[in-house]
Parts: C-alpha cells; structure tokens; sequence
C-alpha cells in the first residue's frame, strides 16, 4: 500500500530521466519499467494519462472522458469530460454518442440541447447501441424531443430489450402493462419482466411480483408475489419495500403482522418513496398519532401522491388532529379526484349532497358519484341506486336503481347487497324472491352490514311460517 501511495504522489514528477537514475538499472530495464509506471499511473487516473492517450483511438478517448465525468482519479471536470466524447462520437464511437447525448439532453457541463441529444442518441441507436435505443425510447414516450409517439417509444425499448438492455426490458413490460403503444398485454408483460427479473433487475422484480400479486395476465399468486417483492426489497427497491408492507399488513403470501409492514413502509418511505410515506402515515393514524400521521401525509402529498390527497381530506373532514374543515376537505379530495382517485369523487359527492364546504348541490352530487360509479366504485354505485330509487336529483327508476345496487353488490359492498335484498324483497325494479332476498341479506350480514342479520332473522322467520301453514 505504501508502494502505490508514494507512486501516485509523486506521479508529477516521474520521468525517463527519474527513472534511469535508479539505483542499479540498465538503460534497458530503465526503459520498461518506464512503460510500466506509465501504465500504473494511466490505470490509476494519475492526471498525467491525459497526455499518453492515442487522439484517434475513440475507445481511448472514451475511457478518458469516463474518468473526468465521474472523477474517477482524476478531479470530475465535465467540461473535459465533453470534449473527449466530442471527439470520440465524431469518430463514430457509439457509447461516446450515447455519453454524448446525455450529456446534451441533461445539461450536464454544458447548455441544454435536446435537438442535438437527440441527434447523437439516434447515431448511437443506429448501431444498434442498447443504451441509446432505451434512452430514445424514453425521449418520445416524455415528449422531450419534437414529437411525442408512443408507438414509436414502444419499438425503441423493444429494440433494447431485445439486445438485453435490462432498461428496455423494464420499459417494454411497462408498455404492454399500461398499453403503451402496444395493446395492453399482461401476459407478454409478465415475459419481459420475468427475463429482467431473472437478470436480478429489482424495477422488474417489483412489477413482475404485482402481476402475481393481483393475477394480471398470470394466475394469482400471493406467496411468489412476497418472493419477488422480497428479491427487490433486499436491492433497496422503494417500490417494492412498500409493497412487501402492504402484503405484511394484509396478511397476503406472509403472515399478517403490522409491526414488520411498519418497518417496511418506514424503509421505504425513508428512500423517498411517496407510496410509503402515505402508508406509514396511515399506520400512524390508525395508532391516534395525528401530528405525525398528518406530516407524512402531507410529505407524500408533495410529491403528488393521490392517496395522501385522499387521506389529507380526510382528516380535515372529520377533524382528526386537526381543526373540522369541510374547505380543506374538499380541497384535498378534489386534488386526488384530479387522478379519478374513486374514493375522492365519492367523498366529494358526499359534501355537495350535505352543503359542507360547498353549496348543497344534487346535481354536482349525482355527477361525482356518476364518476366514482363509472370507475366501479361500490360505494358510489350503491349511492347512485338510492338517488335512483327515491328520486334525488333524477326521476325516481328502480329499474336503474335495482342495477346500481346489483353492480355494487357483485363487489361485496354491504349497502349494496342490503339494498339489492331489499329490492327482491319487495318486487322493485326486479320481480320479486324472497328467497334471493334473503341470500343477499345474509351475504351482506356476513360482509358487516349492521341491520342485515335483523332482516335475515325476519325473513327466515317468514318463510318458516309460510311452510308450517302449507
């Protein structure tokens, strides 16, 4: 060790000269270990490799700007760092080009310049370079060059994966997730993500573990999904820290235990992961600790994170930890609503039907619940079938009503399947069956409906006393 610090010290001043006076060398061993000290301090980042590179070899050049953009041994000096990709991309090089290009569209030591970023990307794409066809993939799917193109950004990533660009892979899986210019397609999804996944890529590792995790183009899986979601967490993925939390807190694929997801969401919320800060703030506010509940919220909340829109709402609108402020609430709400945030809208809807922070209105009511239901929110589709079914802003059709009810039924929603009963129950809008009555009933007993065991007992009691007469 102190062989290589005396060398790198006095690395300035070596020199054939230096050298030869060595003790007891030759002229001839003087001239290789000449050679050799060059290639140590050229290795090392010795800022005198700057002087022993080949003009026109841009692999040189290449590696020599590495060094000065990541001060790899040498002071980071990215003005340096950008003539030398200069250099090398002019002479075709294609990881310069790419370097090159970067650079341009960052700004980084230089004005940015999306024009000529995309210039040098497409050189590099143009021989096929992996990195370059993800980051054109990326360009178009932003919008940062002149056009923004999905479809053309689905074939760039395609391009890259197929050269097993682990960015492609990633990138070409969330298209086909989210349909991004390809139709949507879970199970090719799960294809690219499981080749990332199996190349230790913790994005596709996460995403390919949802899949499983909610049976999206793969049978539903809750113990493999805590298996990947595991394999990201432990490479510090935020996202996937997150969801191992939520599978510990639900008790999904692992043993439920709230203690463990409140160190997960704490792991990731602490990576500056917005989903985990909303859900350790949540975790806090099922525990009454409302000031703390509250900053990460709005923490998350900051980073425009829907749920803690919603959760923000929340409180201000029962006044948990902090002053009773329909205003606010609706402020919140309408902020996640902004993001068909279900739950939002519904909420909202529920402001304007009781005049809370806003005029009563049952025309914007019925409209917000109408955007709740059309996304399947239960609870909005059983608030349309009682405005439906009593006439509230709209004519009175328990046709309608009965078929909110049945769509928040299939759900298990408790009011819907109570109120569906009782539309059998009683011939409205649906023809009459009391046995059907009373199989909803029960269902909505079993799901928590606080009256619905009165009714089944009614019921039951009912038809006991029809057969007994028979």
């Amino acid at each position: 060790h102190r062989l290589m610090h005396d060398v790198m010290a006095d690395s300035h001043h070596l020199g054939v000269t230096l050298t030869i006076a060595l003790s007891g060398a030759t002229q001839s061993e003087a001239s290789n270990l000449t050679e050799t000290l060059k290639k140590l301090i050229k290795s090392t980042g010795s800022l005198d490799f700057d002087t022993e590179y080949d003009p026109d070899d841009p692999a040189e050049l290449t590696t020599i700007a590495d060094k000065y953009f990541f001060g790899h041994g040498v002071p980071q000096n990215h003005t340096l760092a950008f003539e030398r990709y200069l250099a090398a991309a002019k002479r075709g090089h294609a990881a310069a080009q790419n370097s090159l290009a970067s650079m341009y569209e960052n700004g980084t030591g230089i004005p940015s310049n999306i024009t000529d970023a995309l210039h040098w990307y497409q050189l590099a794409a143009d021989q096929s370079y992996p990195d370059a066809l993800n980051n054109l993939g990326r360009i178009y799917e932003n919008g940062l060059g002149p056009l923004k193109d999905n479809q053309i950004a689905a074939q760039y990533y395609l391009d890259a994966a197929e050269h097993n660009n682990l960015g492609g892979i990633y990138n070409i899986g969330m298209c086909y997730e989210r349909g991004l210019g390809v139709a949507q397609n879970f199970i090719e999804a799960g294809r690219w993500y499981r080749l990332g996944a199996d190349q230790n890529c913790p994005k596709c590792q996460n995403n390919l573990a949802s899949l499983y995790y909610f049976g999206k183009g793969l049978d539903t899986n809750h113990d493999v999904a805590v298996d990947w979601f595991t394999k990201a967490a432990q490479q510090g993925n935020p996202a996937a820290l997150n969801n191992l939390g939520i599978c510990y807190e639900e008790g999904k694929g692992t043993p439920q235990d709230t203690l463990i997801a409140t160190r997960y969401y704490k792991e990731s919320a602490n990576k500056g992961n917005e989903n985990g800060m909303n859900n350790l703030g949540y975790m806090y506010l099922l525990k009454g600790n409302y000031e703390k509940a509250e900053s990460l919220f709005r923490l998350a909340a900051d980073k425009k994170c829907t749920d803690a829109y919603y959760n923000l709402g929340d409180m201000f609108e029962r006044g948990l930890g902090v002053e009773l402020n329909p205003n606010a609430a609706m402020k919140y709400y309408k902020l996640a609503a902004k993001e068909n945030h279900t739950k939002a809208l519904n909420r909202i809807a529920g402001l304007y039907m009781a005049g809370r922070g806003v005029t009563e209105s049952v025309l914007e009511a019925f409209k917000y619940y109408s955007a709740a239901a059309s996304l399947n929110d239960a609870d909005a589709q059983n608030n349309l079938g009682v405005m439906y079914e009593d006439g509230i802003g709209v004519e009175e059709d328990h046709m309608k009503a009965a078929n909110f009810f049945a769509l928040s039924a299939e759900q298990n929603d408790p009011n819907g399947l109570f109120n569906l009963g009782a539309m059998y129950e009683k011939g409205s809008g649906v023809k009459g069956n009391k046995h059907k009555a009373l199989q909803l009933y029960m269902q909505a007993a079993e799901c928590g409906h606080p009256t619905a065991q009165l009714e089944v007992m009614r019921i039951q009691g009912e038809l006991r006393n029809v057969t007994q007469r028979l």
